[in-house]
Formats: C-alpha cells, sequence, structure tokens
C-alpha cells in the first residue's frame, strides 16, 4: 500500500483510534490541506499480521492486545532482568516470522519474544564494546532481518543479524558531518538508507547500510524544516520520511531527497498543543503518532 497516497487522499476512521482521540491537521504551508490522522496517547505497535501490542514502560510490561480491547497476554510487570522481566521498555517491531523486538531500555538490551509473549533470547547488555548497549531508544529491521539499534548514550548505531550476532557499529559523539549526539530513533528507507533522528544535533542523519555517510536533513531551529526536540521518524514506501518534534508539537514531512514537505500539527479536543512522542504505521497503512498532553506551568 502507498502509505503517504492514504493519508492524504483517503484519511483514517474514528473508530480505528486508541482510547484518547485527538486530531492533528496538515499543511503543506501554503494554506493547503487539512487531514485527520491516526493519534493516542498509548504506545501501541503492530505486527505484519495486524496484531496489536501495548508497551507500558511505567509498569515493566507489554500486552497483545484482542480486538475488544483486553489482554490476550502480559509479559513483565515488575522491573528486573531476568528471562520475562523488563525494566522500561520503550519500542518495539516485529519481522515477517511475527517475532518481536522489544527496546528494553533500562537493562541497555533488545528483548526477543515470539507472538505469544514466549521469551526467545536477548541481544546486548550494558557497556560499550561490540554488541554492547548503553541506553538503546530505537530500533529497525530491514527485508534481511537485519537489526539496526539507536545505542544513545554511546552516540553509535549498532547491527545485529537476525540471531542476535553483532555485525558491525558506526558512529562517534560529535556535533558536525556524519557524527552522532544522541541517536534517539531510526528508519530504514526505500531505498535501504538508515535514517538516523539525531537529536542532539536536531537533524536527521542519513547512512548506507554500510555505515558511509550520505548526508543529512534539519537544522536547529522553529522554522519549516527545522527541529527542537526531534524524537520519532518514520519513513513510507514512496521514500518520504515523517519527524516527530516532541517541543515543536509537530511532525515535520520530506521527500526522498531530505526537501521539506509539509507539516502535521498534533492538537487535543480543546485546542492545546500535543507533545509527539512516536511514529508507527498501523495495518490501514496510517500513520499513528502517540502523543501526551503538553504541561503549561
Amino acid at each position: 500500500m502507498n502509505r503517504r497516497r492514504f493519508l492524504q487522499v483517503t484519511g483514517l476512521a474514528l473508530s480505528a483510534l486508541p482510547l484518547m482521540q485527538f486530531g492533528c491537521s496538515s499543511t503543506d504551508g501554503k494554506g493547503g490541506s487539512t487531514q485527520t490522522y491516526n493519534a493516542g496517547t498509548e504506545p501501541f505497535y503492530w505486527d505484519i499480521e495486524g496484531s496489536k501490542y501495548l508497551i507500558k514502560p511505567g509498569a515493566h510490561s507489554i500486552a497483545k492486545i484482542s480486538e475488544n480491547r483486553n489482554p490476550e497476554w502480559e509479559i513483565g510487570g515488575v522491573a528486573g532482568a531476568e528471562e520475562g522481566a523488563f525494566n522500561l521498555p520503550v519500542r518495539m517491531t516485529a519481522d515477517h516470522q511475527e517475532n518481536l523486538y522489544v527496546v528494553d531500555s533500562g537493562n541497555h538490551r533488545i528483548v526477543v519474544l515470539d507472538n505469544s509473549g514466549n521469551f526467545q533470547f536477548h541481544i546486548g547488555g550494558y557497556g560499550d564494546g561490540d554488541g554492547d548497549l548503553n541506553s538503546p531508544n530505537d530500533l529497525a529491521l530491514d527485508q534481511a532481518g537485519n537489526l539496526y539499534l539507536c545505542d544513545a548514550l554511546n552516540h553509535r548505531i549498532q547491527i545485529f543479524d537476525a540471531m542476535g550476532k553483532p555485525v558491525f557499529r558506526f558512529g562517534e559523539l560529535g556535533f558536525e558531518g556524519n557524527a552522532l549526539n544522541l541517536p534517539c530513533s531510526i528508519a530504514v528507507a526505500k531505498d535501504k538508507s538508515l535514517h538516523v533522528v539525531d537529536a542532539g544535533n536536531a537533524r536527521v542523519q542519513i547512512y548506507d547500510t554500510k555505515g558511509s555517510y550520505l548526508g543529512s536533513y534539519g537544522s536547529p531551529g522553529a522554522a519549516q524544516g527545522q527541529f527542537i526536540k526531534p524524537c520519532a521518524i518514520e519513513t513510507d514506501e514512496i521514500g518520504f520520511s515523517y519527524v516527530a518534534d516532541s517541543v515543536q508539537g509537530t511532525v515535520q514531512v520530506f521527500d526522498a531527497d531530505g526537501k521539506y514537505e509539509s507539516t502535521i500539527t498534533v492538537e487535543f479536543p480543546e485546542g492545546s498543543l500535543a507533545v509527539p512522542m512516536d511514529l508507527t504505521w498501523d495495518p490501514f497503512g496510517g500513520l499513528y503518532i502517540r502523543a501526551h498532553p503538553r504541561r503549561l506551568v
């Protein structure tokens, strides 16, 4: 499915929204079109079969959610490092065999489960050597099953094969060129390039799958095409990228060349801006934006 065309033309039925609903509007910067997106406050994720999962960071658990919104199973519940336990799970993805890869950030690892919640193995552990992680934040899979991880506090990207074996790593702390400063989100684009949210430098860095630097887009600021605190990225089937900014309360859209296209503004029903925290695709081809209310002091 052409996800970007679906978003612009079709939209998403309100019945598909999670428990708390709020709106999003998209503008092309010229007073253009308005579009409703799929948005909510819960950290939902979907596998390729459309099964829905809910991550509960504060409860240190993950659950598979049935069609009537009840848990089919839930694992975790108390912070821990043993098999079947989590410590601040934050994001997840699924492969074509419906295995689940959960970013267990507080334990500095990735936990792999089958779609019944059974533990398979884990990847990583605290450290800065090959295969070690320090506060991982996001992950992405390619078609071959290779896993790309944002190793945030090591300021690098690590690549693992489908069995969890470290393949190589790239990146180091810096502020210019191909360097990284708190990489917090990653997506594999249509052309197989890696788009990495370089949060500390307020930009998106682009690399090939061997770690060679290809360029960047975005810069610090509040204008179109700029970021204050970018926090999440997704890419679609025609090469467009979507970058959430938790301070600006927006998701900005860029074309395959990194050129600014449009802005999605995320608002709650009373009109207050929301704080976008994550992005993922739902089984209908819609972009799901997870956001929190903005606290006014």
